[in-house]
């Protein structure tokens, strides 16, 4: 049967919003690893060329026809009015601004509407690629000097990685292109490709295991057993889907046997807990300070529970707070409250928090990709993520979590009308 697309797909490759839309997620990519000016710049670009066809209230229509959407609306307006109760204004804005591509990013995928199945792979692999380079050029790094970074693993530190040097946001977004590996593999027939899918992933959990971030250790099994449940629920294969679950929970205990990275973290996590559960405090505690915000928030958020503090007078009450309780705790390591979750407790209420998490979990009803398991992983460690982090108060959190949404959901549709 003839594919009733196969027309429209082939003007779009001839047209100019088409060609730039693929350039320029190329080059949010590529910003994600090199600098922050070319992400913002290309994402810019992006939305512009999303509307410059015009037909600005027939995009809207469509976008308020789905619910992702209406949840990422949410997330955007939560804090956006709760700048009426605001006093600082400078701050309230600051928040407000790097939540923007909630509301304006999925207005890009617009010029994207016919994708073919084949864009999207290149464009993957790309995304993976430039996780490699990264990754390979982190391990250089520490390779360069092991001993040296094998010491900073017991004082809170990590080999140099991209993204910033910010070790978080580089190893979960490691994860989420190994996820991009397992639907590369999915929808692939040709064995070296394959076999090339297979070797990026191994090399990938190798890193992360080298890198020993918690998040991205966290998160990586968290998708591997995701995964092997999966399997063993769906195929016939019991003893490969078994035999995955096994494996992934020896990685821990491999990884503490070869790599002194890995055991000299377990060793600071475990000496950080064991200071901050009994009320020590020690200069440069990472999981300590953390602790130390939660507390900060709970104080905050009971100053008014139904409607928070309002998002720009979070960071001066916890200012307010470390220095009425916490006076010995340097400016450097005070943070806002480490949940996504619980900050937005925190600036509007209890009810606010509600909301703010069942727009979370909306992508996992949405009933046409409830068949794909790594859209399913992609959210369920995004969830678990902003439980412990605040990540979507930073432009490398916003735009991954935003644009991976809506790329895997196009994704789906690419296959839909490519099959």
């Amino acid at each position: 049967m003839l594919n009733p697309y196969k027309n429209i797909v082939k003007n779009s490759e001839q047209s100019y919003r088409y060609i730039i839309a693929l350039v320029a997620i190329a080059g949010m990519m590529t910003g994600l690893l090199l600098s922050r000016a070319i992400l913002s710049i290309c994402t810019i670009i992006f939305i512009v060329n999303g509307v410059a066809d015009g037909n600005i209230k027939t995009k809207i229509r469509s976008l308020f026809n789905n619910s992702i959407y209406i949840g990422f609306l949410i997330i955007f307006l939560l804090p956006f009015f709760s700048g009426l109760w605001s006093r600082d204004v400078n701050e309230w804005w600051t928040r407000i601004a790097v939540k923007l591509p909630f509301v304006l990013l999925p207005f890009g995928f617009f010029a994207l509407d016919k994708i073919t199945k084949q864009h999207f792979i290149l464009l993957s692999r790309w995304f993976v690629l430039l996780m490699i380079f990264g990754s390979a050029w982190s391990g250089i790094k520490y390779l360069q000097n092991t001993a040296y970074y094998h010491d900073l693993y017991l004082r809170a530190q990590v080999i140099p990685t991209p993204f910033d040097n910010n070790h978080i946001y580089f190893s979960f977004s490691i994860v989420i292109s190994l996820l991009l590996l397992v639907k590369l593999l999915f929808i692939t027939t040709e064995k070296i490709w394959k076999w090339m899918y297979s070797i990026s992933a191994a090399w990938l959990i190798i890193y992360l295991h080298i890198l020993s971030a918690k998040t991205g250790l966290l998160c990586l099994y968290l998708s591997v057993l995701m995964l092997a449940v999966y399997f063993l629920l769906k195929t016939k294969n019991k003893v490969i889907a078994l035999a995955t679950i096994v494996v992934t929970l020896s990685f821990p205990i491999i990884a503490y046997q070869i790599s002194p990275n890995f055991k000299n973290r377990i060793g600071y996590v475990l000496y950080d807990f064991n200071n901050y559960s009994k009320g020590n405090y020690i200069e440069g505690l990472s999981d300590g300070n953390r602790y130390l915000s939660l507390k900060a928030g709970w104080d905050i958020f009971k100053t008014a529970p139904y409607s928070g503090v309002g998002f720009g007078d979070i960071w001066s009450d916890v200012d307010e707070w470390n220095k009425n309780n916490r006076p010995q705790i340097k400016e450097y390591e005070r943070m806002l409250p480490s949940s996504e979750v619980f900050l937005y407790a925190c600036g509007v209420g209890i009810a606010g928090a509600i909301l703010f998490f069942i727009s979370l979990v909306i992508p996992l009803f949405v009933k046409h990709m409830q068949r794909d398991i790594t859209w399913i992983c992609f959210h369920a460690i995004t969830i678990f993520f902003l439980l412990y982090e605040v990540t979507l108060e930073a432009q490398f959190g916003v735009f991954v979590y935003v644009f991976f949404t809506c790329w895997w959901q196009q994704f789906t549709s690419a296959l839909k009308t490519t099959a």
